[in-house]
């Protein structure tokens, strides 16, 4: 699992004030929590980072492996344990053009959403002092697993699709940082 620490001075001197009213911060930590981790999954569906910017389409090598893995080649990926990733018929013509189910195929292909599985695994942890959005998905064979996606390969072959509201300084995006400012104010103010 990669840890990343959240310094945004802001948000903590507001959690601070928090603190010294309420006895027990753990449900307005999980609230935090929860509602950061709803945000990250939405911006798989629209393909966006935190600060509203759009992610960097697939690669043409993405596009290509993911058209292999609709073939019955011998080309067609492999899992970790040699096994063929299931693969279905008609995806490449015989005389090499796209089928039309490729064609559909990939024009519903967003980033980071090969099989769904990084956008389903989040969970929330909190206590009455901390809150943490946590993912252990590991990107198959991508060493780094999901922060390789968060921040970009170093080799720069895979470029940052962040989806999580943390900047590679361990700052929160504005638009977040506003977000979690206004559900403690929420809180403080019984709305």
């Amino acid at each position: 699992m990669i840890t990343i620490e959240v310094k945004d001075n802001g948000v903590q001197e507001s959690l601070q004030t928090l603190a010294k009213r309420v006895g027990n911060m753990q449900p307005i930590l999980q609230t935090i929590g929860e509602d950061i981790m709803e945000r990250t999954k939405e911006r798989f569906g629209s393909s966006t980072g935190p600060d509203g910017q759009r992610w960097k389409p697939n690669a043409r090598a993405t596009i290509e492996a993911f058209l292999r893995s609709k073939t019955r080649n011998d080309d067609a990926p492999r899992t970790h344990n040699g096994k063929r990733v299931a693969v279905k018929k008609g995806s490449l013509l015989k005389d090499g053009r796209i089928g039309s189910k490729s064609i559909l195929a990939l024009l519903g292909k967003k980033p980071l959403i090969a099989s769904g599985e990084l956008a389903s695994y989040f969970n929330v942890a909190s206590d009455a002092r901390s809150v943490s959005v946590n993912t252990n998905w590991m990107a198959g064979t991508i060493k780094g697993g999901a922060a390789v996606h968060q921040f970009g390969s170093k080799n720069g072959r895979i470029p940052a699709r962040p989806f999580l509201p943390v900047q590679s300084d361990g700052s929160l995006y504005p638009q977040e940082q506003g977000k979690i400012l206004d559900a403690i104010n929420d809180y403080l103010t019984g709305r």
